[in-house]
This record gives C-alpha cells, structure tokens and sequence, in this order.
C-alpha cells in the first residue's frame, strides 16, 4: 500500500498567473515583453482557456456530439441529436458566468492579444515537448525556418477558424464553418454529415 500525505509535496505560494515560472518561458526575441504577458504565455498552447464566448461553446458542444454518436444507428442518433438541441438552445439563452480566476485569466488573454497585434515582429515555438514556450524574433525563426525546409510565409494571408487535434471534430468545424459562411466558396454538399436541427442554432451565435 502506498500512503501520501499533502504536507509531504512542496507548496507554490504564488500562483501560476502571475509568476513566471522557472523555465516555463524563454524570450530570445529582441523585444521586452511584460511579466503579465510572460504569465500569460507561460501556460502553453494546451492550457484551457473559459468559455467567453457562446459561439465557440456551441461549436465545441456540436463538434463532441457528433463525433460522439458517428457510430450509432440512425434512430439513436436522433434521439441524441434532439435531446441536445433544447439543452445548445439554453446556453444562448443564458448569461456567461466566469470566476476571479476566469476573470483574470480573460483578462491576461486580452492583454496578451493586444501586446502580440503590435508586435507581429515576435513568434512563439515550443520546447522540451511542448513544456516550454519559447519567443523569438519573426525574422530569425524565418530564416531558420527557410534554411531548413526552403518554405516561405504569407503571414498577411492567415486566419484561423479553429484548432482542433481531432480528426473527426476536425470535419465537423469545417461543416460548421461552412453553414455560417453567407458567401462561401465551398459547396454546400461539404456539409451533408452535419444534422440541419443544428442549422439555426448556428445562425443564432
């Protein structure tokens, strides 16, 4: 039997969100960038931030349904399907509740958003298997990079709708993406796995 006793692991009297932790980040960039954005960036591409904004709640909801219930028979996967839209209609239906530490963290994240727009001149890689993040100056990752791989960048060119590691979440966005798209170039028939109950709840966020 194996006994643990809390008092035996040392304590961390400062909290994560405002302390840069040893080796957490690494700025090589030419830039001095503040400690708040530091605590911010420190946390990794696979800290989960709150939920602010309901559309992105939605499209997480639909995303994990589906993929969910890919597997089912048909008359399962209605009723799946229609004992979820009532509970996806009620959260945009409610208020966005967040705590002092959602708070904060959100607040970090706009900050954090504000400091990168006026420093596009900054990117930021991972180390040690994600564990650290790592900023540099664009141009020297750049020139790494090309050296390495012969690639060139359109960084004018970019929008990201989504992040999503999953395959089959990953089509579901897309689906998503192209239903709430007014002029898209994509055809329609891209969205035929997509169940059309969610349709206006989509328009809706």
């Amino acid at each position: 039997m194996i006994v643990i006793f809390p008092n035996d692991f040392p304590s961390h009297n400062s909290s994560s969100l405002s302390t840069v932790r040893d080796k957490w980040f690494i700025n090589l960039s030419s830039v001095d960038i503040p400690h708040n954005i530091q605590c911010f960036l420190q946390l990794g591409e696979n800290f989960a931030l709150p939920f602010n904004k309901k559309s992105r709640i939605i499209f997480d909801c639909i995303k994990n349904i589906e993929s969910s219930i890919l597997k089912m028979p048909i008359n399962k996967k209605m009723t799946v399907t229609n004992h979820s839209i009532p509970i996806l209609k009620n959260i945009i239906t409610s208020s966005c509740f967040t705590s002092l530490t959602d708070k904060t963290i959100l607040k970090l994240e706009s900050d954090t958003v504000e400091f990168l727009s006026s420093h596009d001149n900054i990117i930021f890689t991972y180390a040690d298997k994600g564990n650290i993040t790592v900023a540099m100056d664009r141009e020297d990752y750049t020139y790494e990079h090309r050296l390495k791989y012969g690639h060139d960048f359109q960084w004018d060119n970019i929008k990201i709708l989504d992040e999503e590691p999953c395959y089959r979440k990953r089509l579901i966005s897309e689906m998503l993406h192209i239903k709430r798209q007014k002029n898209s170039l994509n055809l329609q028939t891209d969205t035929e796995g997509l169940h059309d109950a969610y349709v206006p709840i989509i328009n809706k966020v």
